[in-house]
């Protein structure tokens, strides 16, 4: 490891220890996940019942819908992990940014794009792993990550 990056490990540590909000921080990102999460579910369910069954996004659903319970609770974790990291970064500047609904919105739209990504990188061959980690970058990516793979869908489908 270089000099560099451990002197990056060593700061961001001390950080986050001297952090006069760090617990704050923690109880909102566990509290939101667990919300997003349920959200999640929810959404997908809906998606399952209403949207037409020979579509992509009704795919999508079904195969939200068919993982175990331990990888949606995975994929959506590391999705959270990557929209907290994110959300904090953007905090660690200014606190005064912070909402309740700001968190929670911030949040959703991590775990969306993490369980999105999860599923399209399963779907194209790839070991759970990777997908996993994926998923979790697209959580600190969050809407970007959902703006790119719609233009992706339009292109392919040459809406635009």
């Amino acid at each position: 490891m270089t000099r560099y990056l451990k002197r990056q490990i060593s700061d961001s540590i001390e950080m986050v220890r001297t952090c006069e909000h760090r617990r704050e921080k923690l109880l909102l990102a566990f509290v939101s996940a667990v919300l997003s999460a349920g959200a999640l579910r929810m959404l997908a369910s809906l998606g399952v019942a209403l949207l037409p069954t020979d579509s992509w996004a009704s795919g999508l659903a079904h195969q939200a819908m068919e993982l175990s319970g331990l990888h949606f609770t995975l994929a959506v974790a590391i999705a959270a992990v990557g929209g907290a990291a994110s959300l904090f970064n953007e905090l660690r500047d200014d606190m005064t940014r912070f909402t309740v609904p700001n968190a929670l919105g911030h949040m959703l739209i991590a775990q969306f794009a993490g369980l999105l990504v999860f599923l399209l990188v399963v779907n194209s061959g790839q070991l759970v792993p990777l997908s996993l980690a994926a998923g979790g970058l697209a959580g600190w990516g969050g809407g970007k990550v959902i703006t790119i793979i719609n233009d992706a869908v339009w292109r392919r489908i040459g809406v635009t």
